[in-house]
């Protein structure tokens, strides 16, 4: 690709390929840009321009010539320089059936793409000044599944806070978990089958103050293997959880949900 600069607010992109490049793939990579392009310029801002080129010599085609032709009917040119026969078959029309779908794949990996490279900076930034966003409290037992539910929201630009990442061995873990449940913004209180570990109540019990004092968001999350009737500490009963057992509504989303406040952060 060549971009071109025109002048204030105008500019003009070349695409250019290798011979090697089919004219499908070039085609779905065409439609890919210029969708791109109609969503985040000013509306009918774009203006777009086929070159049809001789494949033996590689002399473009007078565009009115094209143009002429086209309007008597055919779809096809002899180079002025080679005799060449020359396609002038428009590819829109030829490959329409599957088109749009294959397009606004790319369109969807592009967009999730710049979604993850978003949320991978802002994490870095959070992680850089402490900044966390919720502190997973668990059971010890239930260490495995919480991990991966934490890396996933990392994904999601969302720092957790678990002692087995930010511990430093050689200090008094309590002090420094003290110091968390003061800052925190947030927490979730993980519930599996085997449910409340003695110094998950402990913890519970610190975010309460601070969820009175700051309203912060308590979020009870049960676990894929948490039984069907969880027995809940009396003051998380009355919070809203977040159910791991099903998947309608999206457990993950509703779990970013209630860390963030934003309903609507992804999917």
């Amino acid at each position: 690709m060549f971009l071109h600069n025109i002048g204030e607010g105008h500019a003009e992109l070349t695409l250019f390929y290798e011979r090697t490049i089919g004219e499908e793939t070039r085609f779905y990579f065409e439609e890919y840009v210029h969708t791109h392009l109609q969503r985040r310029a000013i509306t009918e801002s774009i203006q777009r321009r086929r070159i049809f080129v001789c494949p033996e010599c590689g002399t473009s085609l007078d565009d009115l010539s094209v143009i002429r032709r086209r309007e008597r009917g055919f779809d096809w040119m002899t180079c002025g320089v080679c005799d060449s026969k020359v396609s002038m078959l428009d590819k829109e029309e030829r490959l329409t059936p599957k088109r749009q779908s294959v397009v606004q794949e790319m369109d969807r990996s592009a967009d999730a793409q710049r979604d993850l490279s978003a949320a991978a900076s802002k994490l870095q930034g959070k992680i850089a000044t402490g900044d966390f966003d919720v502190f997973l409290c668990h059971n010890g037992k239930n260490k495995p599944r919480v991990k991966e539910i934490g890396e996933k929201l990392k994904e999601q630009g969302i720092l957790p806070w678990l002692d087995e990442w930010e511990l430093r061995p050689g200090f008094s873990w309590q002090r420094l978990l003290e110091k968390q449940i003061r800052r925190i913004k947030s927490v979730a209180v993980f519930v599996g089958k085997d449910g409340i570990g003695p110094w998950q109540q402990k913890e519970i019990e610190g975010f309460l103050i601070k969820f009175a004092n700051r309203n912060c968001p308590v979020i009870p999350v049960l676990l894929p293997d948490a039984p069907r009737k969880p027995r809940l500490p009396i003051f998380l009963e009355s919070m809203t959880w977040v159910d791991f057992r099903g998947q309608d509504p999206d457990p993950m989303q509703r779990l970013i949900w209630g860390i963030t406040g934003e309903r609507e952060r992804f999917g």
